[in-house]
């Protein structure tokens, strides 16, 4: 196998250190915003007053010496004004009394064909009532002041329905922050103004300088909008329901948030009490939202009103510079993957890609790059002329760490890090350099011609279908969103592993790819006639490869912490791997390939 050259070497460190810079960049944005916000819903905090028997904005100035921090409050409806009596019918039509009055009538007679009678607070409406009951007539001023006076951050709750215009979508929002609301969080299913008029409803928040509160792990009509067009004043909320608050134990209701904070930058967390029935509902949820503040404070949190991140501002010449460095190092590998004139004009054109990081379309880049380098790594591991397992694995893997540094230093800003941009093609970034070095594995053992027309064997036959389900398995886990449900049984280990360390490894790195890389190599350096078995784990072990990028091309996560899961999960892994061939070794005792009769 041809070495690598030296100017391969020379430019990968120089792209190295210009990842590092621009790393630094994010990374300050990540360590400079700290503040995260413990929010609850108006009905859950009314729930408690009543029940004990205090005014509402008592319950609120505790609850916020205990860690409570904002405040979501819904937009009421026509309903709500009937139940309560504000909005009472009569033998002339419908009367309006209290706070509600003035923007009840105004939102009403927006939507409505209304008669005015001499009295300014008699509605005469011409359609039923049924009609209009669900119609918004904005938040509350009373639920709105209780939160001002315990100094609470109030997030207004609002979404569209039927016969909504511009001037209603502006309104809203605008009565909104006269009313103390400083962020926005969608109500419903759907944002203000979805979908016709959803510009409106982002132009109107930019005005007022309000927040943005973009939910994680659901899709709402007007976010992805939202969040693109107001990144610069989005902030990430990562919520639980009630249902879901009440199965989860402390621990994991408490591991369960500081996660969304500490690993997914999320700056507001929508809570609810884990019970319904407590003799003394305030002291509980106070003792339950200390308990969360603290655990907040463990990880790194500063409980407090979060804001935005702003961007990190790295230079976009640096960002092409290192597609630049990075190019000789894709050249190459492309190049030695295909050989001959193919190779070399491939080489050249995947070389000519990576300048695609001085445009728009750095992401193309990026996408090379991530698929290039565990093959690179597996290249160089192969040239290797003297057999150090150990030195091979630490080198393999510290190339595929460049491939996701590369990454995450091209793909830096605050879109990336909020999830508007994202990383593009993971799961081909995860399979097409295992699927590579699996090829060039096979041309070792004389390519697929040969192993097609070799009579089938059912052990080997066995071993590819548990193969084949494996990388399934991989397929539909990989990515943050995978449908693959976690067994109860693992979610109580990963737990664990939280426990233990600083951040959890990946279960695949540290339980299959990294193990099986280091047994196959120890299997390359010392058994030589059980080279096909370590040919197969070398090629599971670029399972752990990909891994090891991927971890780096999730941009929502910080990368100081990313770095560290890399770091746990390799030395686990290794461990595991060293263990594994200590056993092999002392269960198959074949004589070592230096050792000659004499």
């Amino acid at each position: 196998m041809k070495k690598t050259p030296w100017w391969v070497w020379a430019t990968l460190a120089g792209c190295v250190a210009a990842c590092l810079v621009s790393l630094y960049f994010r990374h300050s944005v990540e360590v400079g915003n700290r503040a995260v916000g413990i929010m609850m819903e108006m009905d859950d905090l009314e729930s408690i007053a009543a029940s004990s028997g205090m005014p509402l904005v008592d319950v609120m100035t505790d609850l916020k010496q205990h860690g409570l921090v904002g405040v979501s409050i819904p937009e009421e409806n026509v309903s709500d004004l009937i139940a309560d009596g504000r909005l009472a019918p009569g033998p002339s039509g419908y009367t309006l009394s209290g706070k509600a009055a003035p923007r009840a009538y105004r939102y009403i007679s927006l939507f409505t064909k209304v008669q005015v009678s001499q009295d300014p607070g008699l509605l005469v409406l011409t359609v039923p009532v049924r009609s209009v009951l669900h119609l918004p007539v904005g938040l509350n001023p009373d639920e709105t002041g209780a939160a001002q006076q315990a100094g609470l951050v109030i997030v207004a709750r609002h979404t569209s329905f039927p016969g909504m215009d511009r001037q209603m979508v502006r309104e809203t929002l605008r009565r909104s922050h006269d009313l103390g609301a400083t962020a926005y969080l969608i109500g419903g299913s759907q944002a203000i103004g979805n979908r016709d008029l959803v510009d409106d409803a982002s132009r109107e928040l930019k005005d007022l300088g309000m927040d943005y509160l973009s939910p994680e792990f659901v899709t709402l009509g007007g976010d992805a909008y939202l969040r693109k067009d107001l990144y610069e004043q989005t902030i990430r909320l990562h919520s639980i329901q009630q249902s879901e608050s009440e199965q989860l134990s402390a621990a994991a209701f408490q591991e369960r948030m500081t996660k969304a904070f500490k690993e997914r930058d999320c700056r507001w967390l929508l809570v609810r009490n884990g019970t319904q029935a407590s003799a003394d509902p305030l002291r509980d949820t106070g003792a339950w939202l200390y308990d969360l503040r603290k655990a907040l404070q463990r990880v790194g949190g500063v409980v407090g009103p979060p804001r935005p991140f702003r961007e990190p501002g790295t230079p976009s010449w640096l960002v092409g510079l290192i597609g630049l460095l990075a190019a000789p190092t894709v050249a190459w590998t492309v190049a030695q993957v295909l050989r001959g004139r193919l190779g070399v004009v491939a080489g050249v054109l995947s070389g000519v890609l990576m300048l695609l990081d001085f445009t728009d379309m750095r992401r193309v880049a990026a996408l090379i790059a991530a698929t290039s380098l565990p093959v690179f790594g597996y290249l160089v591991l192969r040239a290797m002329e003297r057999r150090q397992p150990l030195v091979e694995y630490l080198t393999i893997t510290c190339l595929s760490v460049v491939g996701g540094l590369i990454v995450a230093a091209t793909l830096v800003g605050t879109q990336y890090m909020l999830r508007v941009e994202t990383f593009l093609g993971v799961k081909f970034a995860v399979f097409v350099p295992i699927l590579i070095v699996g090829a060039l594995v096979l041309g070792q053992f004389g390519g697929l011609k040969k192993y097609w027309t070799t009579p089938v064997a059912w052990g080997a036959t066995v071993l590819a279908i548990v193969g084949l389900a494996a990388l399934y398995v991989l397929a539909i886990r990989s990515g943050n969103d995978n449908p693959a449900a976690v067994s109860p049984l693992e979610l109580r280990f990963r737990m664990f592993l939280d426990a233990l360390f600083v951040v959890r490894p990946r279960t695949k790195e540290v339980f299959f790819g990294h193990p099986a890389l280091v047994l196959g190599l120890c299997l390359a350096a010392y058994r030589p006639n059980l080279r096909g078995w370590a040919a197969l784990l070398l090629i599971a072990g670029m399972v752990g490869q990909t891994s090891v990028v991927n971890t780096l091309c999730h941009l929502h996560t910080p990368v100081a912490l990313s770095l560290s899961r890399i770091a746990i999960g390799a030395m686990l892994g290794g461990i595991i791997g060293v263990v594994l061939w200590l056993f092999v070794r002392r269960v198959v005792p074949i004589k070592e390939p230096n050792l000659v009769d004499e």
